[in-house]
């Protein structure tokens, strides 16, 4: 198998980007937008990473994390600091996130029509006392019994 260079990757993805989105605007490619919208957000995730800079270091040794300016040549020292990657999601990522509540056969569609339609909303078991209707009033003596004893 082939190996490539961080760079080389960098530039593929980059070069698809660009060719993705110039296909979305096109009405030529109508029938496959949506594969082609998926295919963009994928790529711009890829991109993403493979463009992401470390936020701090952590040694290895003693597991503290620490900024360039606090540890300077931390990045040169991979035997010593392990960069730690953060960063926000890419908005790309959920570009159909509202359509989830028209798909019928969607599991968050699903969990909801559970939770809504059931009828037995809250459940209450026979030896089970609702906190919100039993709690005592503010400075009313109560007996507690722990392990058999009272306290």
């Amino acid at each position: 198998m082939t190996t490539f260079t961080k760079e080389q990757l960098i530039s593929h993805v980059s070069e698809n980007v660009k060719a993705m989105k110039f296909a979305v605007k096109q009405t030529a490619f109508k029938n496959s937008l949506e594969a082609i919208e998926l295919d963009l957000a994928l790529a711009l995730v890829a991109q993403a990473s493979l463009e992401a800079e470390p936020v701090l270091y952590m040694n290895r040794f003693t597991g503290k994390t620490f900024s360039l300016e606090e540890q300077p040549g931390a990045d040169k020292e991979p035997e010593i600091y392990v960069p730690l990657y953060a960063a926000p999601p890419d908005s790309a990522a959920m570009l159909q996130a509202g359509n989830f509540r028209e798909k019928k056969g969607s599991s968050t569609n699903n969990f909801r029509e559970i939770s809504e339609t059931s009828t037995n909303y809250p459940v209450t078991l026979d030896d089970w006392i609702s906190c919100s209707e039993r709690m005592p009033d503010d400075g009313q003596h109560v007996i507690i019994l722990c392990d058999g004893a009272f306290v």
